[in-house]
């Protein structure tokens, strides 16, 4: 962010906690540091349950998880269940997983087709846009009544590049003004050319959500050490690893991060090898065949094109949509998708199934999220600071086409920085 954009945040302190202490005494903006109570504390979750996550556009799933009418997926937006579903019309809608009469569950299976949701509690159905169809001796129970005041909720919901966002948010703000410039990066990304390769892969993770969408907001520094083991196995080659002569510098990733806490990490062409360029190469910096991971504030991590081949020489690509759902202050359900190439063979959906480097690098990432969380709940080691004061080095406009603050390599931690810049400006917003 820019020295004004600093400026504006400079002065913000509420709210005040319980215990006096307020959001602005958490966070150091001269020094970069964010308090580790922000990690384990209920009241400061519940806050980001209302200031973040009720005014956040939420990636829910691929529109080609849900292709015909009365399909639908179970999701989460922050802690609230919601149902994804295809209406009739062929238009997509989201609802809140909350019957309007006493609050019970309308939907319990993860994904399916259906013409209606019956609350078992008692028995109020809902077509798949949320609309109110009956209930049961309505007539004797309710007489004349308006059924149309009584539908499931809606969330707003918009499509970019084939991923399905949705938003509670009732201010009319736009996906757009939600991804700033991070957009530009997403619709080139060609993910509306592809389908999920099957149902998400979930795991349940005992740390707080923001440990893992921090490192997810460009931190390139971290591989070097908690995945030393995957480079050790031959799987990739990183700096610092036995007999390497990579640098951070060499591995030419390039970093965009706006106001709005986005981050795109363009990794050079032949990703995911990670190979070391030459910097003094007038190529460098050549934008061409990049790979795109951009995290979207708060919750999800979208990948562009990954050109791959079968062992056979057939070519294809992937992505991958991630998305994270707090399930309370320590804890988070991590969810992942492979994406593959609309048209690809049916090999490569089969290959691509046997594939697990993917699990192990996770393993690592949850690992450092499950060590940050236990002492995130220490009353001495809540006051310790995350620092963030590693500060790279700004392209200029001539060397890169793409939008938005522009770093080149070595990252270092700018992109967790904005991240946690978006952080205190909505929790210090004042109430709209």
């Amino acid at each position: 962010m820019n020295e004004i954009a600093r400026d504006v945040l400079a002065g913000r302190t509420n709210p005040v906690l319980r215990d006096g202490t307020t959001i602005g005494d958490l966070v150091d903006l001269d020094r970069r540091e964010v308090a580790m109570r922000v990690l384990s504390d209920p009241e400061i979750h519940q806050l980001e349950m209302e200031k973040i996550f009720g005014r956040a556009w939420i990636a829910v799933t691929h529109e080609a998880e849900i292709p015909n009418s009365g399909d639908y997926v179970l999701r989460n937006m922050g802690e609230d269940r919601v149902i994804v579903t295809r209406t009739p019309k062929g238009e997509i809608a989201v609802l809140l997983n909350v019957c309007s009469h006493r609050g019970f569950e309308v939907c319990w299976a993860d994904h399916g087709n259906t013409h209606s949701f019956k609350c078992p509690y008692h028995g109020w159905a809902f077509d798949t846009s949320g609309n109110l169809l009956g209930a049961p001796l309505d007539k004797e129970m309710y007489g004349n009544w308006d059924k149309s005041q009584y539908g499931l909720r809606k969330a707003r919901v918009q499509v970019l590049d084939g991923i399905v966002y949705a938003t509670f948010d009732t201010s009319g703000a736009t996906l757009a003004d939600w991804l700033g410039p991070a957009a530009w990066y997403l619709e080139r990304s060609g993910n509306c050319n592809r389908v999920p390769l099957g149902s998400p892969s979930r795991f349940h993770v005992n740390a707080n959500w923001k440990t893992f969408m921090d490192t997810a907001s460009g931190d390139d520094y971290h591989p070097v050490s908690l995945h030393r083991g995957v480079a050790e196995m031959g799987i990739f080659q990183l700096p610092g690893s036995p007999g390497s002569k990579m640098t951070l510098t060499g591995m030419n990733t390039v970093l965009a991060t706006n106001a709005q806490g986005n981050s795109t990490v363009a990794f050079a062409e032949g990703f995911p090898i990670i190979q070391n360029f030459d910097v003094n190469s007038e190529d460098f910096l050549a934008f061409k065949n990049r790979v795109f991971a951009t995290t979207i504030f708060p919750q999800s991590v979208v990948w562009g094109t990954i050109a791959k081949r079968l062992p056979n020489g057939t070519p294809y690509s992937t992505s991958t949509l991630t998305r994270i759902a707090p399930t309370g202050p320590d804890s988070f359900a991590f969810s992942t998708q492979v994406l593959v190439d609309r048209d690809a063979p049916k090999e490569v959906f089969e290959f691509e199934r046997e594939q697990t480097a993917l699990g192990i690098i996770l393993l690592d990432d949850f690992e450092a999220n499950l060590s940050q969380q236990r002492a995130a709940k220490g009353h001495t080691s809540r006051q310790q600071p995350l620092r963030y004061f590693a500060r790279g080095e700004r392209l200029k406009r001539t060397d890169w086409p793409g939008p938005g603050t522009v770093y080149a390599a070595p990252l270092k931690d700018d992109g967790q920085w904005h991240f946690w810049r978006r952080w205190f400006q909505l929790m210090t917003d004042e109430p709209h």
